[in-house]
């Protein structure tokens, strides 16, 4: 449950290898009944309704988990990310961080945080920071150890030549 010493009162997740922060959020969410697990966008909920989420409470048992999605923002047309949360919510988040709800696990899902943010210093003083990054350059790699995972050798070519074809949507890959 939540308030067992394995989990910390808040997981920031971030990175762009996507197929582990999911991986990552599945495990997390095994702890936790499906009821008492709330899913929202940071586009949708400010910093401050966050908190009050987490602070809410379940009615389905004394742990809850409260998951935010694309706290950084999402990618527009252009391929940046927009309309991320602003310095008042992450001011929300870290007030909250100084004395978190019993119980309560709040899991936030970035894309692209900068080493310095103070969503991240917040997070990483009070609980645990998980990046997953895979560097563009090393996505040949990256494809050849999933193919290893499934039990298969792929020779570098093939793995290059896969790249070239899907391109780099770590799903498709």
């Amino acid at each position: 449950m939540a308030d067992s010493p394995s989990l910390e009162p808040v997981y920031l997740l971030t990175g762009s290898d996507r197929p582990k922060i999911e991986t990552a959020l599945s495990r997390l969410r095994r702890h936790f009944e499906p009821e008492a697990t709330e899913i929202v966008s940071a586009q949708e909920v400010s910093g401050a309704e966050t908190a009050a989420l987490c602070n809410a409470g379940s009615l389905f048992g004394d742990a809850r988990l409260v998951l935010v999605e694309g706290v950084d923002g999402r990618r527009n047309n252009d391929g940046r990310l927009a309309n991320g949360w602003k310095a008042a919510d992450v001011k929300a988040i870290e007030d909250y961080l100084a004395s978190p709800a019993p119980g309560s696990v709040l899991a936030l899902v970035a894309e692209a945080l900068k080493k310095d943010a103070p969503l991240l210093k917040a997070c990483a003083k009070a609980g645990s920071v998980l990046a997953y990054e895979i560097p563009k350059r090393k996505l040949d790699g990256w494809i050849a150890e999933r193919f290893k995972q499934a039990g298969v050798r792929a020779e570098p070519e093939a793995c290059a030549a896969l790249l070239e074809l899907v391109g780099e949507d770590l799903h498709r890959l």
